[in-house]
């Protein structure tokens, strides 16, 4: 087969660098593997072990709902005491979810739900209150007036 210019061998394909900075490359790679394993028995030596990050990402699961939209509308709509409670909590979820705390995230998440909803319960509960007094001070002088004309 005739030598073609375009054509590499494969000596230089493969490896294109001299022999004598293969071995340099080995050396430090060895060095850096060595201070690698020396960093993780200094983190245990500390008591921290390292996270296995690909594990992590394999059971990836979605963060909770904060519920901030619903706990700012019923503090702006519905009852402020409460409202105010509600978007505490709401506010928290996210904190907790990133530096790993779960089950507090779900927590803060549930109560920022049930907080923006006894927001909504009271303001609902007022406003039939107050129309029924309103109701009620309407019938008892309607009757007033009437019994006073005759």
């Amino acid at each position: 087969m005739p030598y073609d210019k375009n054509e590499r061998d494969d000596v230089h394909r493969i490896n294109p660098r001299p022999v004598g900075e293969q071995e340099q490359d080995s050396s430090q790679q060895n060095q850096s593997y060595q201070q690698q394993s020396y960093q993780e028995q200094n983190y245990q030596q500390q008591g921290y072990q390292q996270q296995n990050y690909q594990q992590q990402n394999d059971s990836y699961v979605a963060p909770p709902s904060s519920n901030l939209v619903w706990a700012i509308l019923s503090t702006l709509f519905c009852c402020l005491p409460f409202g105010i409670v509600s978007i505490v909590y709401a506010s928290k979820v996210e904190s907790f979810w990133s530096i790993g705390q779960r089950e507090a995230a779900y927590d803060a998440s549930n109560k920022a739900k049930k907080w923006a909803i006894w927001a909504a319960l009271s303001a609902v509960i007022l406003w039939i209150v107050y129309i029924f007094i309103f109701i009620f001070l309407g019938v008892t002088a309607s009757t007033i007036d009437n019994a006073n004309i005759y």
